[in-house]
């Protein structure tokens, strides 16, 4: 029998369990909403990591960061927004899909759907990617 999937839209929190789902933008630096969000140590694992594996945020492209240190959660999937053009006319019904493909066999994701100032982040978008 399938499991019956449960979306929730609530403001931005970092979840206990689970996959954690970041959004970044080309380059190599986390959106200062995500930072806050997550604090200082883990922005700095997840910083580190993404430095480490040489991750530029290139449009739908993903980084998998297991058992981040300062997170309860169990991995950490950044996904790329990629320039600034690209994220103008982002598709979020595509992004969403790119997200999913990075769920493998974790039973509770929380995407913070946040970003860089100039991404549009609104119910639309969110219901799309959803």
């Amino acid at each position: 029998m399938s499991e019956v999937l449960k979306i929730s839209f609530v403001a931005p929190e970092v979840s206990k369990e689970g996959t954690l789902v970041i959004f970044m933008a080309g380059g190599n630096t986390l959106p200062d909403a995500v930072r806050k969000l997550v604090g200082t140590a883990a922005s700095n694992a997840i910083h580190r990591a993404i430095e480490g594996e040489g991750f530029k945020g290139k449009l739908k492209s993903a980084l998998v960061i297991p058992a981040p240190h300062g997170l309860d959660a169990s991995r950490v999937v950044v996904i790329g927004l990629g320039g600034e053009k690209e994220r103008d006319e982002t598709d979020y019904v595509r992004l969403g899909g790119a997200v999913a493909g990075r769920f493998g066999s974790a039973k509770h994701i929380n995407v913070l759907l946040v970003g860089p100032a100039d991404w549009r982040v609104d119910g639309a978008a969110a219901s799309d990617l959803a």
